[in-house]
């Protein structure tokens, strides 16, 4: 007499939990070895608030590097309305609407060629 012995199935939430963990860790893994830029391309660019924000701690921590010489895209709904530094854009009248203001610690200095 053959005896039938079944074998302990997988159950549904445990097939369901192991797709999301593997579709999380192909996501995870192409973020970091594509960058996030190409994996999320609508978290990219610089907004005009996150931009007048990193010109405005730039300036005030005195790191030259970050307001003179780091370009950035500002962008506008999605749109770029330009590239440059935060000394461009503050120092521009075609900028002005932004609210980027032109940097005064004695620390910053810009060298304009």
């Amino acid at each position: 007499m053959l005896s039938q012995k079944r074998g302990q199935g997988l159950s549904v939430n445990a097939i369901i939990l192991i797709v999301l963990g593997l579709a999380v860790l192909v996501f995870l893994v192409l973020g970091f070895f594509l960058g996030w830029q190409k994996v999320l391309p609508f978290l990219g660019g610089d907004t005009v608030d996150t931009l007048v924000d990193k010109c405005s701690t730039a300036c005030l921590a005195g790191q030259q590097f970050n307001f003179c010489g780091r370009t950035y895209d500002l962008k506008v709904d999605g749109n770029s309305m330009g590239v440059g530094t935060c000394y461009n854009f503050s120092n521009m009248d075609v900028y002005s609407s932004y609210g980027i203001a032109v940097c005064t610690n004695p620390a910053i200095n810009c060298v304009t060629e």
